[in-house]
């Protein structure tokens, strides 16, 4: 296996394993069998093996950890890893996050918010909204976490009442940016710990476009996580919250409300919902169609409507509504593309053409860096996969090369 310039082997890992006097497979089994004794099952393959000593992944998760210790005698800190400096999907960064989250739900439910320069902290909001659509999630959780330091340090200060509204939405529109982040990467639970501070802190500020935006994004997390009734629910309350005005929070609420009924094999109130997402985004304020995360388009729409579509099974109208999200999303907007084209993957290896639909997956796949396949990318890309029996995942050379591309390194640091 050829290894990069930018790759440093793991020398220390290999010489390990030979002293040992066990081959990859041989070490993979002796991890497997260290994780049951230890009551973590772990899935230690030949293809990890070759991943760490390769340098392709200079990591290993907890439960591998644990069980290299178990069988090499030695601390897994002597084991040659070159762990980078924590990613925002490491504990470390999570755990940042989750101080700050105990903080400002502190802060919010006592009230002690400070007089700020709300303009430039609004400014930088819609700056978050504009890069969410093409900054990888890893990056921009980063930039949250520091940002959202700042803003906690102005709320725990006194402040004039005048302020208090201008302030608490911005730090409602903060902690929803937060939580779709979160989403992005498959963090569920500190999604569920930051949407419940997401919602108490945009229901303070009493505005109807916050609260049924806010509550737009928790939804993401539900339906992503398959909690269907929860995300029914929650997506039900956007669009109650907003009432008669047109908003985006109820507008992309509907579309979300959509592919969870199609989720269900609900076709009739799936094809309602869309209806109902079309009709408001027709009429949203100009200024709110665009591609932001404060915005909807139709762009967004049709990914939403042909992943409905996908759901149910009808690739008839999942392919044109697929082709028309392609032709309108924004070179930059790598997760609405990619989820797109992993939907029409999805049709085609239900039309019967497995291979192609693979191979069109895979494509997908090698378009994306590690930091932007990491979280739900990957996830789907898998459920693609397991959606076919073995037997013919392993008649198809093609699933072994998406599977391979679906592990990256930020995956070995997960939990």
């Amino acid at each position: 296996m050829a290894v990069s310039a930018d790759r440093i082997p793991n020398q220390t890992l290999r010489a390990v394993r030979r002293a040992l006097n066990l081959s990859q497979d041989e070490f993979a089994e002796r991890l497997r069998e260290a994780g049951r004794r230890l009551g973590e099952p772990n899935e230690a393959n030949k293809r990890l093996i070759q991943r760490w000593e390769t340098g392709v992944s200079n990591s290993a998760r907890p439960v591998y950890r644990r069980a290299l210790e178990l069988v090499t005698g030695r601390p897994y800190a002597s084991l040659g890893f070159t762990d980078r400096a924590p990613s925002v999907g490491s504990a470390l960064a999570v755990g940042r996050l989750d101080q700050l989250r105990r903080a400002l739900a502190a802060s919010v439910s006592d009230g002690a918010l400070s007089s700020i320069a709300i303009d430039d902290l609004e400014q930088t909001v819609v700056r978050y909204g504009l890069l969410s659509r093409d900054r990888p999630a890893p990056l921009l959780l980063a930039d949250l976490t520091a940002d959202l330091a700042e803003v906690y340090a102005l709320m725990d200060r006194p402040r004039p009442l005048s302020s208090t509204y201008a302030l608490t939405r911005v730090a409602a529109n903060m902690c929803g940016l937060v939580c779709l982040t979160l989403i992005k990467l498959d963090r569920r639970p500190e999604f569920r710990s930051w949407a419940r501070v997401a919602r108490t802190t945009a229901r303070e500020t009493g505005d109807p476009e916050t609260i049924s935006w806010v509550l737009a994004q928790e939804c993401y997390g539900h339906y992503y996580a398959q909690d269907f009734d929860e995300a029914l629910l929650v997506a039900r309350g956007a669009q109650h919250v907003a009432g008669t005005v047109p908003r985006v929070g109820a507008v992309l609420a509907a579309a979300l409300e959509a592919r969870i009924l199609a989720a269900r094999g609900d076709r009739p109130g799936c094809e309602h919902a869309i209806g109902r997402a079309e009709t408001g985004l027709g009429q949203l304020p100009a200024g709110s169609v665009n591609d932001s995360a404060f915005g909807y388009d139709e762009g967004q729409l049709r990914f939403h409507q042909g992943n409905a579509y996908t759901h149910l099974g009808d690739t008839r109208k999942a392919w044109p509504a697929q082709q028309r999200a392609l032709d309108l999303c924004g070179p930059a907007d790598y997760m609405d593309r990619a989820f797109t084209r992993l939907d029409r993957a999805a049709c085609l290896i239900r039309d019967g053409d497995a291979e192609d639909g693979l191979a069109y997956a895979l494509d997908a796949m090698n378009d994306l860096n590690d930091h932007q396949r990491a979280g739900i990318i990957a996830l789907r890309g898998r459920q693609l996969l397991a959606g076919l029996p073995e037997s013919r995942r392993r008649a198809l050379p093609v699933a072994g090369e998406l599977d391979d591309r679906l592990m990256t390194p930020d995956d070995e640091e997960q939990p």
